[in-house]
């Protein structure tokens, strides 16, 4: 049985979406060891694309404006300087090395092959679709813009236009509700990768026991949409909030602090900035501390699922955004008081029980 699985998803930019196909990936390998597994496992947004896919998608962007400026010479020149500034944005792209995790992680034991562009659907048997409830996106850089036949929702970037044989593949395992129910309902917990040697040397020179600390100054809505934020503070308030909680983990734990992003130097705290380690080092930076705070994004998400879900709190989360993925019950400082038998999921993508979900928000503000 063949499988093809992308970390690369079709129409959303965030790590969080990606992470899911590895983790999903060996959880069916470890259902049915005789899976054939291969993963697209380029990075996130425009971090995955080839230098061909770029170009086109340049091209094609080039050609749109030139059509939508059919208009007057006025507004000709009024727009010329920033379109100009995005070609040159444009051109130095191309140069850029597509990100892949290989360059990071030696390849793990449950996948039979890294790949390095996406999958040719008439070569396999299953295709894991992990966005297939997704459906309020206008992205579709990856690949063309196809739809889940079943519910609607984003299929994974493929290497040549699927037929309705190859539509019929689907191996459906949401990021949200199929996260939780692997974790929660059958105690699946993923394996950290084995790190690149020159990851493990970023990682030099840290202290033996610290605490990690995920900040963010600031959450937009998903794909920019006016969606409530996941920041409960933001702007000076959230700055003044940082400062003090920064603080009070200095005189709780009396250990070195290590912050992993949106670093904030504070008077009289001796702080570790991590913020310029690669993307594997500072998921190993998290999972390794002693404790670890987090913001509600893909990122804490990651580094929850790798702590096998302990010690790793929910910092500043919105009231208004908790709904939003990934799920919140990843988390150590959320509960559901009155568990289904399964989560379930429905367009545009949320866990259908997630407003039964508890936290303490007063609790989520300190160390």
């Amino acid at each position: 049985m063949k499988v093809y699985a992308s970390m690369v998803i079709n129409g959303s930019g965030g790590w969080g979406d990606g992470f899911p196909a590895l983790w999903f990936c060996e959880y069916l390998h470890r259902d049915e060891p005789g899976r054939e597994i291969s993963l697209y496992a380029g990075g996130n947004a425009g971090t995955a694309l080839t230098w061909g896919a770029r170009l086109r998608g340049g091209i094609q962007r080039i050609l749109n404006r030139a059509e939508s400026r059919s208009g007057s010479r006025g507004t000709e020149k009024a727009q010329s300087v920033p379109f100009r500034s995005k070609l040159n944005r444009g051109l130095k792209l191309l140069s850029r090395k597509p990100f892949h995790h290989s360059d990071f992680i030696e390849k793990p034991s449950f996948l039979a092959a890294w790949l390095f562009r996406p999958g040719i659907p008439s070569n396999y048997d299953e295709i894991l679709t992990t966005h297939h409830f997704h459906t309020e996106t206008e992205q579709s850089w990856a690949s063309p813009p196809l739809r889940d036949p079943e519910h609607g929702g984003l299929v994974p970037p493929m290497g040549a236009e699927p037929n309705s044989r190859d539509l019929r593949k689907m191996l459906r395992m949401d990021l949200n509700a199929g996260i939780l129910n692997i974790m929660l309902k059958e105690d699946f917990i993923p394996t950290l990768p084995q790190l690149k040697p020159m990851v493990e040397a970023e990682l030099d020179g840290l202290p033996e026991e610290y605490v990690a600390i995920q900040l963010r100054s600031r959450d937009a809505g998903p794909l920019g949409l006016p969606e409530p934020t996941r920041n409960h503070l933001s702007g000076d308030d959230y700055r003044k909030w940082a400062i003090d909680f920064l603080h009070g983990c200095a005189e709780k734990w009396k250990l070195p602090l290590v912050v992993t992003s949106d670093f904030l130097p504070v008077e009289g705290l001796d702080l570790i900035d991590a913020t310029k380690l690669s993307l594997w080092a500072k998921i190993k930076v998290l999972t390794s501390a002693k404790y670890t705070y987090v913001v509600h994004s893909g990122f804490g998400m990651i580094a929850a699922a790798y702590r096998g879900l302990n010690d790793v709190k929910l910092i500043n989360p919105s009231r208004d955004g908790f709904y939003r993925n990934p799920p919140c019950l990843l988390f150590s400082n959320v509960s559901d008081p009155d568990p289904p038998a399964q989560y379930t999921v429905s367009p545009p993508g949320w866990v259908d029980q997630a407003l039964d979900w508890k936290i303490d928000f007063d609790d989520a503000m300190r160390p």
